[in-house]
């Protein structure tokens, strides 16, 4: 920008300096490493006489999700009310994204209940005022996860039941419709309450809106079935991992070893163990207890020893053949002589 123009250019081809536009501030301002610098940048937008710099909306929210990334949530609180005060700028009321990155910054920083005041101000908000910004499925995922650390499953549940009914009245709007992270992070949240059966019923449900699982969601249900006690079904899934080639997480796998091996199932510990090393590409991508290597070597030992079982039967087998043989020719041979 303050770059002096080239002397070879004549006065009459002389080009216009160049004026950096608000696009190519917006990434820096989402990328700043402090919010000093972030402030400078802005003020020197405002203060530009082109109008091609100066701040719009996209320039608010990368200051508010830069904010929320360094963890300032004071920054972040002002630059989100400066948006509210200049609703009448162009571009600079909040939207969607504003309150997202607003959102995130609280679960970035641990202030849960912060999360939830949000989203109830927005749900507020659109009820007094159809035009009022609505809250979508990045909105509500994010409040379902600030349940994780409360532990708050009932507050989790009830905000997946109203994304659900907002996606059923409209079916078409894919901003509202549950996601992969959705159900992840519920059943994150459902999983570390203790209410496995919640989790359970949410993988049946998304298996029912088409949600394709994740690994991540695959390891969860795993882990929800083991601490049910239904190995049954955690065997089910890892091998339905294992047919769409999704590594489960360590702790899925240390879990289901657990049951198996408290249950002496150690033919279904040797198939965890070869299928998770082959998802994992080898052994050293997981973490095995001992006794589910020991249980691979007893699985070998009883292996070779019926190996070497069936080796003997069949020598034996062989043996009689060959006896029966040599019986048949003598007395053949014996009525031969006598005729």
């Amino acid at each position: 920008q303050n770059r002096p123009l080239s002397s070879s250019s004549s006065s009459s081809s002389s080009l216009p300096p160049i004026v950096p536009t608000t696009r190519a501030y917006n990434p820096l301002l989402h990328a700043v490493p402090t919010m000093a610098e972030a402030q400078r940048l802005l003020e020197e937008m405002a203060a530009s006489p082109h109008p091609e710099t100066k701040p719009n909306r996209v320039s608010f929210v990368s200051l508010i999700s830069a904010a929320a990334r360094l963890k300032d949530m004071d920054a972040a609180h002002r630059m989100f009310q400066r948006m509210m005060d200049e609703e009448g700028g162009e571009g600079s009321c909040p939207g969607i994204y504003a309150y997202n990155a607003l959102m995130s910054g609280y679960l970035r920083t641990g202030l849960c209940q912060e999360a939830e005041r949000l989203l109830e101000d927005m749900k507020k908000a659109k009820g007094e005022n159809p035009k009022a910004v609505a809250p979508d499925v990045r909105t509500f995922t994010a409040a379902i996860g600030s349940c994780l650390k409360t532990r708050n499953w009932g507050k989790a549940l009830e905000f997946l039941g109203e994304l659900k009914e907002a996606a059923d009245r409209e079916p078409s709007n894919q901003d509202i419709q549950p996601s992969v992270k959705t159900y992840h992070t519920f059943l994150r949240v459902m999983n570390a309450a203790g209410q496995h059966l919640e989790s359970l019923k949410a993988y049946d449900e998304l298996r029912g809106r088409d949600v394709i699982p994740s690994a991540q969601i695959y390891s969860q249900v795993i882990e929800a079935s083991c601490l049910l006690g239904d190995v049954s079904r955690a065997l089910r899934l890892l091998r339905t991992m294992q047919r769409a080639q999704k590594a489960p997480s360590q702790r899925a796998i240390s879990l289901l070893l657990k049951e198996l091996l408290s249950k002496n199932m150690h033919a279904e510990v040797v198939e965890v163990m070869a299928s998770s090393a082959q998802l994992g590409n080898g052994l050293r991508n997981y973490h095995y207890p001992k006794r589910a290597y020991n249980a691979l070597l007893s699985n070998l030992e009883l292996e070779t020893r019926m190996e070497e079982k069936m080796i003997r039967k069949k020598r034996e087998e062989l043996e009689q053949d060959k006896q029966r043989e040599e019986t048949t020719t003598t007395t053949t041979t014996s009525g031969s002589d006598k005729w």
